[in-house]
């Protein structure tokens, strides 16, 4: 019966690497009379096959209009990118989608949100370059990039083919974000990675998909990274993530750089987590060769009802040597190569074997089978 139920579990993650149901919903807009038709904004002989450029006819409508609906039609922008300013509601309709002229850039943000507040995105779809980048250098193409701003929510994003990562959250002038809530993502094929969280106090992510990140390291599904020691890593809620055959790890936890100046409170929840054959399950670090000082990085990482498959390399790598900071496994699933889901003694004796959880790691795993 176990074994029936974990080839369930295996079909079911596959399937929904092909055809994700993140990909398929649509919050349709409601009370449409108060809300810009942007296809007013676009010249009287527009195309709808995106293949000329609008980038400032596009910029001139989110500028001057809160509420505006994108139509249900590709369209082309440049790599400057739209800057979307405080107080903005944005759908898209059905079939809309924003597409990235070939670029050169090394950085970019397809939808730019930077020292805002109040921003809805609702639907957005995102195809970038990496197909057509003019040039090899760079990771930094972003498909919607967050910068030091105040409650964020973006519904049902789905994202795809950026030079960089899919959504990126970051800080411009040293602040950090607010209150950022993301539904519902599908981020595909990203060269870099499919979500970066740099800095941010209160993140509540839930549901996403990130897949088939490859290209350039670190090549996560979901990378928690800060920057440098100004960073927060603070009430991050990641709920029920689906991540597969990303080349790094499916889900990327690196606080080594919070070392350098005063100490930081960490404090990150992953729940029901399913990762299918990325390198790297889940994967954690804090190293203290970065310390300038007694500095100490503390907090808690706790991971409940993770199902990790088919990893190629393992399902849980950890580099931790704080004592005040702790991951915490509840109730893992380990399905290895063979398709054979690990019974308690197998995975106790793989997880605190060399390679997977190290010995100076604050930690704490407890199985089904306890009670």
């Amino acid at each position: 019966m176990v074994q029936i139920l974990v080839n369930i579990l295996y079909f079911f993650v596959f399937i929904s690497g092909l055809n994700n149901s993140n990909s398929d919903k649509i919050v349709e807009p409601t009370n449409r009379d108060l809300k810009y038709d942007l296809r007013k904004s676009l010249p009287s002989n527009y195309v709808k096959d995106g293949s000329v450029d609008y980038t400032s006819y596009i910029q001139q409508a989110i500028s001057l209009n809160d509420q505006i609906v994108f139509p249900g039609f590709p369209i082309l922008i440049n790599d400057n990118g739209l800057r979307i300013g405080s107080n903005k509601k944005i759908y898209f309709e059905k079939g809309s989608e924003i597409r990235l002229k070939p670029s050169s850039k090394k950085i970019y943000n397809i939808l730019h949100l930077r020292n805002v507040k109040n921003v809805e995105l609702i639907n957005p779809v995102i195809k970038g370059d990496r197909n057509s980048h003019i040039g090899k250098v760079g990771e930094w193409g972003m498909g919607i990039g967050i910068y030091s701003s105040d409650n964020i929510k973006i519904v049902n994003p789905r994202i795809s083919n950026c030079w960089g990562d899919g959504i990126y959250l970051g800080k411009s002038n040293g602040g950090t974000n607010n209150n950022i809530q993301i539904s519902n993502a599908y981020c595909i094929n990203n060269r870099r990675d499919a979500i970066s969280i740099i800095t941010v106090s209160g993140l509540l992510l839930e549901s996403p998909y990130a897949g088939h990140s490859n290209g350039i390291a670190p090549m996560a599904g979901i990378n928690v990274e800060p920057n440098d020691p100004t960073d927060l890593v603070q009430n991050i809620k990641i709920i029920n993530p689906k991540t597969e055959y990303n080349k790094g790890a499916g889900i990327s936890i690196g606080l080594s750089k919070l070392y350098g100046k005063a100490d930081k409170k960490v404090t990150i929840e992953i729940i029901n987590h399913v990762d299918l054959k990325s390198n790297i399950g889940l994967k954690s670090s804090c190293y203290p060769k970065r310390k300038s000082g007694n500095e100490e990085v503390r907090g808690s990482i706790n991971i409940s009802n993770p199902v990790w498959i088919k990893n190629s390399k393992v399902p849980l790598q950890t580099a931790l040597f704080q004592k005040d900071l702790k991951i915490s496994i509840f109730k893992p699933t380990i399905v290895d190569m063979n398709n054979k889901s690990l019974p308690k003694e197998a995975m106790r004796k793989m997880l605190t074997s060399k390679g997977n959880i190290n010995s100076h790691a604050n930690y704490y795993v407890s199985y089904k089978e306890d009670k």
